[in-house]
C-alpha cells in the first residue's frame, strides 16, 4: 500500500519587494522576508553597488560617519555636550557639499544623534561639564542646571547604571 509523500518544506524565504523614496542619488528599497518578523531592511543603490541595511546598522554606519567627519566633538571617548541645534548644523553642512554620495541620510544622523546622546556617557558628559560645543569643538553656549536636574531625575528613576558608570570615571 502506498502511503503519502510528506510534502518537503522549501527552504526559500519569500519576500516582499517594494521600491519607495529616493534621498539624493540612492534608491531606497524596503524588503522584508515573511519568515523574519517584518524587520525591514533598507536597500541603498549607489552607482553599481547594492548594500542591504537594517536600522541598527544605518545608524550604526551614520555614528561612524559623525565620528569621521566631526572628530572634535563626536569622540569615541571624553564625549562634549553638544550645542542646541547641532542637528540643523549637520544638515546645513550636507546641503553645502557638492558630493553627497558617502553621507548617510539625514534621518539616519537624527537616529544616529538620538542614541549617542541617549548613552550613560553622553549624559555623564552633560553633568560634568558647564559647556556646550559646536561641530569644531569651540565652545558654544552652556549646560543649563535644569538640564542637568532632569538627567538626575531620570537617572535615578530609568537608568540606575549610569550611577555605576559615574563612579567608574571618578576612579
Amino acid at each position: 500500500m502506498k502511503t503519502p509523500m510528506a510534502k518537503k518544506e522549501s527552504t526559500k524565504e519569500k519576500s516582499h519587494t517594494s521600491t519607495h523614496k529616493k534621498e539624493g542619488n540612492d534608491t531606497i528599497r524596503r524588503t522584508s522576508s515573511t519568515n523574519e518578523k517584518r524587520k525591514p531592511k533598507v536597500q541603498l543603490k549607489t552607482g553599481e553597488t547594492n548594500v542591504l541595511l537594517s536600522k541598527s546598522e544605518r545608524v550604526q554606519s551614520s555614528l561612524e560617519w559623525l565620528h569621521a567627519t566631526f572628530p572634535q566633538l563626536f569622540k569615541k571617548q571624553d564625549l562634549l555636550p553638544m550645542k542646541i541645534g547641532t542637528t540643523l548644523d549637520i544638515s546645513a553642512w550636507i546641503d553645502v557639499q557638492t558630493s553627497k554620495e558617502s553621507i548617510p541620510s539625514k534621518t539616519a544622523i537624527r537616529n544616529a544623534i538620538r542614541i549617542y546622546t541617549s548613552t550613560p556617557e553622553y549624559k555623564k558628559a552633560l553633568l560634568e561639564n558647564t559647556k556646550r560645543y559646536d561641530l569644531n569643538g569651540i565652545e558654544d553656549g552652556n549646560v543649563e542646571e535644569t538640564q542637568k536636574i532632569h538627567i538626575h531625575e531620570k537617572r535615578t528613576t530609568k537608568a540606575p547604571a549610569l550611577d555605576a558608570i559615574i563612579a567608574e570615571g571618578a576612579k
